[in-house]
């Protein structure tokens, strides 16, 4: 026995410390030792907290394997299965993470572990563009005075909003997400996560110096969370803001993040990671940067991120020289992609409004139409004129 409170203590030490790997390994010690003695319970839940110390230290296939130990000792632990869901996603599993969900909202009575397994199927329907699955789903998240409760409700109806193109509804939404968790000890990844929901608000309203301001903060949060993949995503969306801002960033970051996050099987940060580095590519280095954004939509697709790969084409035909029939094809299909999110689907229409208007006015005209209206109903007037300004050279 006290073999297991001393690797115990110990492991507890490590995750004090934000020493994720180490305090994995020493849970993994326990959960063996734990099981060899008999306490099967202590096993299950070292086997809880080796997976999810294996998920802080960005190893998500280790983490699987770890909480997959822990539901094989108690195939009723709720919990360890929402855990299950977000490092599935993780790996770019969308379909078996969903599905792990649904089974925990149908299963657990705790109304606190329902909400975090309907909040994690969320966001993975919203990866996938299946926004009116997840629409349904936000209706049945917790709001009351509980702050974790209240910020996760918020933050998914905030990009739902983002989604819509509702934008000034998307910014307040993150702001409540910020007030309700400014105040909570360990919630900087929390309040990261919303300054990057902010920072894409900015993004699409064509804010570019509010986007990199957001971003920044955000990148300095996870680094102090200890999660370097989530610093890499934010650190991703910096890069994205500061291209579309006209300023060439430093990509040193991004060059060591893919083949890292590629080392780890973190798919859905190894796209976004592709798609900013192909657009600081793309003034530099266009054959690189078509790479780029060719496997970053060609992953999306194999993963069911139409959202991601219609990102990944827009930018690819929009910033990398194509022929014009391969760029009417990517806009074609990143239009298609871009359904469930307006203002992206909006400058898809525009940018085939551009393709098409030396050879096929009238089919111009119709993209350019589509294009100002959806601007207009947005409020985003100044990409409005610019697609009314194409219509008036067209006509």
């Amino acid at each position: 026995m006290p073999d297991l409170i001393a690797l115990h203590d110990e492991a507890r030490r490590l995750v004090a410390h934000h020493r994720w790997e180490e305090a994995a390994l020493a849970f993994a010690r326990l959960a063996a030792l734990c099981d060899r003695q008999g306490h099967h319970k202590g096993a299950r839940g070292a086997w809880e907290a080796a997976g999810e110390t294996w998920r802080r230290a960005d190893h998500p296939v280790a983490a699987a394997r770890a909480l997959r130990m822990a539901i094989a000792l108690d195939p009723e632990a709720w919990l360890v299965r929402v855990k299950l869901a977000g490092v599935l996603a993780d790996v770019g599993e969308l379909s078996r993470a969903e599905a792990t969900c649904r089974r925990v909202i149908a299963g657990a009575e705790r109304l606190a572990i329902r909400a975090m397994a309907i909040d994690t199927a969320v966001g993975i329907l919203e990866a996938r563009g299946l926004k009116e699955e997840a629409r349904d789903l936000v209706a049945q998240l917790p709001s009351g005075e509980e702050p974790r409760h209240a910020a996760a409700r918020w933050f998914r109806e905030g990009q739902l909003h983002r989604m819509d193109g509702h934008l000034a509804d998307a910014a307040h939404a993150m702001g409540q997400v910020i007030a309700a968790l400014e105040d909570v000890p360990e919630a900087g990844a929390g309040l990261a996560a919303a300054r990057s929901e902010l920072a894409e608000v900015a993004l699409l309203r064509g804010d570019h110096r509010e986007a990199i301001a957001f971003y920044t903060t955000a990148v300095g949060e996870q680094r102090a969370s200890g999660r370097r993949s989530l610093a890499l995503r934010a650190d991703a969306g910096r890069v994205r803001a500061m291209v579309e801002a006209g300023v060439q960033p430093l990509g040193h970051d991004l060059d060591d993040g893919v083949p890292w996050a590629q080392e780890r099987a973190l798919v859905v940060l190894v796209t976004d990671l592709r798609i900013a580095r192909g657009m600081y590519r793309a003034g530099r280095d266009p054959a690189r940067a078509a790479a780029d954004l060719d496997e970053a939509a060609r992953v999306a697709d194999e993963h069911e991120m139409p959202l991601r790969a219609g990102r990944a084409r827009l930018e690819r035909a929009t910033r990398v020289p194509a022929s014009p029939g391969l760029r009417r094809a990517l806009l074609d299909r990143a239009l298609r992609d871009l359904g469930a999110s307006a203002v992206m689907a909006a400058r898809a229409a525009l940018a085939l409004a551009e393709a098409w208007r030396e050879t096929d006015p009238s089919r111009a005209c119709r993209y350019a139409v589509q294009a100002s209206a959806r601007f207009s109903a947005m409020g985003l007037e100044a990409s409005a004129r610019a697609a009314r300004d194409l219509l008036h050279e067209l006509a």
